[in-house]
């Protein structure tokens, strides 16, 4: 019984996002999604990093270039919700056909908190 528990572990999750349909998996504690090419990187960590402040996240670190973005984010210090402290970790890299997006949240990962930064990212690209 146990091998099937950590089998489904491993498996990835799978989930369409946005109105553009965009499919995002998780698998091992990050999500990871692509955007079409007319999205360049820096684009796409703009919108990622307004997601996180939306979130309630502090910048902490942003560091890249124009094909390689990293964006660190830490929960507020005495945020009035009920915070588990934790850091996420948003790149943007560009790739052949468009920016691929890659999403962890640190220690402890939560798949549905970073579909909703990935969500909110979508948005503010329009799709």
């Amino acid at each position: 019984m146990m091998g099937a528990v950590v089998l489904t572990a491993c498996k990835p999750s799978l989930r369409v996002h946005g109105d553009s349909r965009i499919h995002a998996s998780y698998r091992t504690g990050s999500l990871n999604a692509s955007v079409p090419i007319e999205f360049d990187v820096l684009t796409v960590a703009a919108a990622g990093e307004a997601a996180l402040l939306e979130r309630g996240y502090v910048i902490a670190r942003r560091e890249g270039t124009q094909g390689r973005m990293t964006i660190i984010a830490d929960t507020p210090a005495g945020a009035e919700r009920q915070w588990i402290e934790r850091t996420v970790i948003f790149k943007a890299a560009q790739r052949n056909r468009g920016s691929h997006i890659e999403i962890s949240v640190r220690p402890i990962p939560n798949e549905p908190e970073t579909r909703a930064v990935l969500d909110g990212t979508l948005l503010r690209l329009g799709l």
